[in-house]
């Protein structure tokens, strides 16, 4: 049986890392490369392929016509180079695990983000203003490397569409609580509250989300010699007698009516139901990722070696 001890197990080694560092590295590629016979490349990587079916030592040593203590040594240095691999992925690993901190961190925030917003347009006072949906949620929520990771991602893509569409509604939302306030304007003392239009678009939208709205009573009371008229959690409106208390509380019901015929009150239903829609889109997106451990691309945390 051929002899292969002391230089030839260094040359063992040489084989068995070229062939990691290059895995479509043909056998003369290695002979060209190490100035050896493919006959010994052969044999080396004959003894990894045996490890892989987990083929005996010896077995090995007699179909190679080796000794079985080279097999052994072989054995020993393919154990050496997969520790090797094992401890450098550990090391790289740190950056990943970082991400995977990141994301955990980040989904709870964001779900507690999203939730609010979705919460805030689905529906009833006060909707998010146009600024509040602009706030950098990739900084903030995700951090500098998640959002350079997920950047060209589903995920990405459907966080934007849910800050835009976010936006659209505030405009919209706004500009009906503009066109309200001008329809039934404030007063400073006797008359209409700001609390007025606030009333009436919780009660509109509410009631077109499907929801049935707040409770219809109205409830007088009286203050410092001046009348007020609540309904619900809302001071809608003073007055110095009975008769204009009423005529308030009219105008109030006929504003709710006047704005569930409203389209633009079901326009407002629809974005809310998109946020809604695309802030699950998200969380899933999300979820995803932490399941399945990935990160595409790369970011100033990654290693420059994988």
């Amino acid at each position: 049986m051929a002899r292969e001890r002391g230089a030839d197990l260094e040359l063992a080694e040489a084989i068995l890392r070229a062939k990691r560092e290059q895995a479509d590295l043909t056998q003369a590629g290695i002979a060209r490369r190490l100035g050896t016979s493919q006959k010994t490349i052969s044999r080396v990587l004959q003894v990894k392929k045996g490890r892989s079916r987990d083929e005996s030592p010896e077995d090995m040593a007699a179909r190679l016509h080796v000794s079985p203590i080279w097999v052994r040594d072989v054995l020993r240095i393919l154990d050496r180079l997969d520790h090797e691999v094992a401890v450098k992925r550990a090391a790289d690993r740190g950056p990943w695990d970082r991400h995977m901190l990141d994301l955990v961190r980040a989904a709870r925030r964001l779900n507690r983000e999203l939730e609010l917003k979705a919460d805030q347009a689905h529906m009833g006072w006060r909707p998010p203003t146009e600024h509040e949906w602009s706030l950098a949620v990739e900084t903030e929520v995700l951090g500098e490397c998640l959002t350079e990771h997920l950047k060209d991602t589903e995920m990405a893509r459907v966080l934007a569409q849910w800050k835009e569409k976010g936006r659209r509604f505030s405009a919209k939302a706004w500009a009906l609580v503009g066109h309200l306030d001008k329809q039934y304007p404030a007063t400073e003392t006797i008359g209409l509250t700001p609390q007025f239009v606030h009333s009436v678009y919780n009660e509109v939208t509410l009631r077109a989300s499907g929801s049935p709205g707040t409770s219809d009573r109205y409830e007088t009371v009286e203050q410092g010699g001046i009348l007020w008229l609540w309904r619900g959690a809302y001071g809608i409106a003073r007055a110095g007698n009975k008769d204009d208390l009423e005529r308030s509380k009219r105008l109030h019901r006929e504003a709710i009516l006047k704005g569930q015929g409203d389209a633009r009150v079901g326009q407002l239903v629809n974005l809310a139901n998109e946020v809604r829609r695309l802030g699950e889109q998200v969380r899933e997106q999300l979820l995803i990722l932490a399941l399945k451990r990935e990160f595409p691309g790369r970011c100033q945390a990654c290693p420059e070696v994988r």
